[in-house]
Formats: structure tokens, sequence, C-alpha cells
């Protein structure tokens, strides 16, 4: 038994937003201080910690005072589910610092930095859509080494699904940058051929450098006319006459490569894959989660929360791994495709195949279209697998 004046243990947690309420109950059932760092003082999860500080959470030194001038208090592990590469940059470094677990910053800066990722990959001979090289400064539309249709996507994963464009033609190209002066700075972007097939995403972690593989997903997204914005997934499951052992091993397998070239370690990573004529290609690989799945993880009996909070405390995570889930879940987002016009929830309501519906915005809010996940009202989760029937890539 732990005497009084023994330290308490203690976890960090970088940004007070919604997407972190989840993880206080569990720090707490597991024995944790919760020590929350957010630059806004009336951030959702500012009075769900034990403790909390205004401060960014890309202010890292001063993060790093602070936690040491705490009297009785022994930090355990530092963790964010901020999705942009400074917020993981911080986790990093002051987890260097109290040496407790964390991924390496290099790995960090590799996986943020698409350009660099799609090199990598290329030469460890995993497929990718073929990325081109851009030799005009200011009129790369004229680049005869385009080839089309093609993609354009931000150079870093930041950028998520802004601006992520299918372009027909040269002309349409020129069309687009001269209405968007961001596409005018080429290093800004890469260029990529388009790939059609069906997508999947894969979400698993390291620990310790051991790999494990959450249930795999079959993910649908919006066409270009809505940005590629996400649509939702549903899960690969042995009722599904389409999946076989062999594709949920195939992703697997990709997946562990990824992990292995890039070297990242010590927390969650999700990738998107493209099958196409039996050819697999990696079109995304970043930190974190894919958009709201620990959502429906949960119905599978995975709580994501508490993973985190043992792989950041270098505790064994409690996971037995299956790729295959044993049963139908899809997730669906929901979007008004009429400005101003709100999803009417009553109907879906009624479903008896819904087991959850979560809003994400004030309901009297005015809604833009789909342009990327961020605009979504919120999400339901069914046991029906054909929400996406009518879906095509």
């Amino acid at each position: 038994m732990p005497s009084k004046n023994d330290p308490r243990k203690a976890i960090v947690i970088l940004g007070g937003s919604k997407s972190h309420k989840d993880f206080f109950k569990d720090a707490k059932d597991l024995g944790y201080l919760t020590i929350v760092f957010d630059k806004n003082k009336n951030c959702f999860c500012a009075k769900k910690g034990d403790l909390f500080f205004d401060y960014s959470y890309e202010d890292w030194k001063k993060i790093i005072n602070t936690l040491n001038t705490l009297k009785n208090v022994e930090i355990k592990g530092i963790l964010t589910y901020i999705s942009q590469k400074k917020a993981l940059i911080s986790t990093s470094k002051i987890s260097k610092h109290f040496k407790t677990s964390r991924p390496s910053i290099q790995s960090i800066e590799t996986i943020y930095n698409k350009k660099i990722l799609y090199q990598l990959l290329s030469l460890n001979n995993i497929k990718t859509p073929k990325t081109f090289n851009i030799k005009e400064t200011g009129k790369y539309y004229l680049d005869k080494s385009l080839k089309y249709p093609l993609i354009i996507k931000p150079k870093t994963s930041e950028g998520g699904n802004y601006m992520t464009k299918k372009v027909k033609s040269g002309q349409e190209l020129r069309s687009l940058i001269n209405k968007n002066t961001r596409l005018k700075h080429k290093n800004s972007f890469i260029f990529q051929e388009f790939i059609s097939g069906e997508q999947y995403n894969v979400n698993g972690f390291v620990r310790k450098g051991k790999i494990s593989v959450f249930p795999i997903l079959k993910k649908f997204t919006h066409d270009d006319n809505y940005n590629f914005s996400h649509l939702g997934y549903t899960t690969l499951n042995k009722t599904d006459k389409n999946t076989t052992t062999q594709l949920a091993q195939e992703l697997k397998n990709i997946f562990i490569k990824l992990i292995k070239v890039t070297r990242v370690n010590n927390y969650f990573f999700s990738a998107d894959m493209i099958v196409s004529n039996g050819r697999f290609f990696v079109i995304d690989f970043g930190p974190l989660l894919d958009s709201k799945v620990d959502r429906l993880f949960k119905y599978e009996g995975i709580n994501i929360y508490k993973l985190l909070i043992n792989i950041v405390t270098n505790k064994r995570p409690n996971y037995k791994e299956r790729v295959i889930s044993k049963k139908i879940l899809t997730l669906k987002f929901l979007y008004s495709y009429k400005k101003d016009l709100l999803i009417n929830k009553h109907n879906l309501s009624k479903n008896s195949n819904l087991i959850s519906i979560e809003k994400q915005r004030i309901i009297n809010k005015k809604f833009n279209l789909p342009y990327s996940v961020k605009e979504s009202i919120g999400w339901i989760i069914s046991k029906e697998k054909n929400l996406f029937k009518n879906y095509k890539r």
C-alpha cells in the first residue's frame, strides 16, 4: 500500500478539446492524476482534469518547467489526441525530458511530410500512387509529365482533406490554380495519379516495437465534388462473402511494413489503402486513429483510451488482436447537402439496426457543404452493412 508521502502518479494530457474527454475516467480508474494543458481556459476539458494550465501545447519548455515545480507528483506518461504535428512533437519532447514512453521526433517528421513519406515507401517497395515530379515553377499546369486524371493534395498531413482535388485536364488545373492562390505555390502540394478501387482503413498501435492491429475497416468517401471527405466505415466481418482472410492478412502485412519502414513506435497509427485490380496502394499513413473510429471500436469491446494510457505509461496493453470483426458495425457521418439545412434524425431513430446517434455541433448552427470531415453534423453507428450501397469511387 502506498503511503500518503508517496508521489501521486500522473499523466499529462496536451489539449482540452472534447476529443480528449474519454481519457479522464479511464485515467482515474487506472489510478492516475490528470494534468491538462490548453491555451483556451474555457475548453471542454478544463474542469475535467485534476490540474489545468492555460498554456498552448506548443510551449513545451514552459510545460516542462511547470511540471517540474509540482510537488509530490511523478509524471508517468504524456499523451495528446490532437492530430497536428506540433502537438505530437511537444508530446515527444516532454516525454523525453521525463523519460517516458514516446514516438521519436524523427519518425513524426517523416510521416507528416507526404513527399518524404512516399519516397521512403517507394524505396522499400511499398506501392503508392505515382507522384509526379513538377519541374515548372510558375505555370506548372503546362508540365507534360502530368498524366490525367490526377489528385492534388497538401504536402503535409496536417492539411487533412483540405484542398484534395481530382483534376481531369491541364485546363481544369489552370482554372483551379487561378481560383485558389494556395495552389500557386507548388511546393505546398503533391500531384499523384488517381487510383480507382476499394478503400480500406487499418489502425493499430506499437509498444516497444511490438505491433498490434485493430479490426480492419472498409472506408467510404465522397467523390471529388465533395473533396473526398469521409462518408464512414464498415467492419470487415466473417459474414461478408467478399471478405477473405487473405485480404485482411495482406492489409495487415502492409501496415506492419509501414510501421517498420517509418520506424514509428509507442503510439497509435493509421493507414489508408486502396485495392485496385488486385494491387494494394498506400495512399496515406499517419499518427493516431482515423476520424471517430474510436467510437466504432467501442462497440467491438475495445477501449482505445485505456490502451493509449497504457502505451504512454509503458504498461502492457490488454488487447487480443483480431483483424476481422465478429459482427457488422457501420459508422456513417451525417452532413448537410444544402447550405443551412440540418439533417432530420427523426427517421433514423426508428431504425432497428441503429446503435448510436451522436451530434457534433450545436443544433441551430448553420452548416457548410461537405468539404472535410470537420463539416459533419454528427454520426450514426449501426448494425446495418448497406448504408453505403450506392457508393462508387
